[in-house]
């Protein structure tokens, strides 16, 4: 047998396969958080990966299907990578789900899922749905902590909730992405007391 880059030709083991794929949608992936659908190509995966245009189109016959792989496989994953962790620095809950969501917000999978919004809701209308479905189980979840600490009606405690999804996520995105790890607790550091007095206002003013 040998590769398709020289080394080797002939069909590849299923290991090989399923190796080929994720670093296909990977390389996808990747090109469109560098720089939108358009950056997305054959010719650049194919010259990124040492991979022909023929082997690609056989996994995905169109530019919208490779996308749609490579987004749908970023999202199972990111979801996953990405449920709210019980390390949080502080006690309280609402704030631990503030600082925990912000610092996943502050990554570039993050603001490129947002993108999908934005840029791609007509193209992608069913992956832009599941971007909007991700955020209104993190309403619901910041709405039950709100209740938990005595916030009465679910009406309110949804409202506000979405309120302060919607500030983290504009945070998010006027700064853009942070991509050392460090860098973005620098940022928390720095930020979460302004945010903080911003969420109790939200907080404060559903009560009145």
């Amino acid at each position: 047998m040998a590769r398709e880059n020289g080394a080797r030709t002939g069909r590849p083991t299923v290991e090989e396969a399923v190796a080929i794929e994720e670093r296909l949608l990977r390389r996808v992936w990747q090109l469109y958080v560098d720089g939108g659908f358009a950056n997305v190509s054959y010719d650049a995966i194919a010259a990124a990966e040492r991979m022909s245009k023929r082997t690609i189109y056989a996994r995905y016959p169109s530019k919208d299907a490779l996308f749609r792989g490579a987004v749908e496989r970023r999202m199972q994953r990111w979801i996953s990578e990405n449920h709210l962790a019980s390390d949080s620095r502080f006690e309280d809950p609402v704030q631990a789900f503030v600082e925990l969501s912000l610092a996943v917000l502050l990554t570039p999978d993050a603001l490129a899922m947002s993108r999908i919004l934005r840029e791609e809701d007509g193209r992608f209308a069913d992956l832009a749905e599941r971007v909007r479905y991700g955020l209104h189980v993190a309403v619901t979840r910041l709405a039950q902590l709100l209740m938990a600490k005595g916030m009465t009606g679910d009406t309110d405690a949804q409202d506000t909730a979405r309120s302060i999804v919607d500030l983290l996520m504009g945070c998010a995105m006027s700064t853009g992405p942070i991509l050392n790890e460090k860098a973005r607790s620098h940022y928390l550091d720095d930020q979460l007391p302004r945010i903080f007095k911003a969420v109790d206002r939200l907080v404060l003013t559903s009560r009145v």
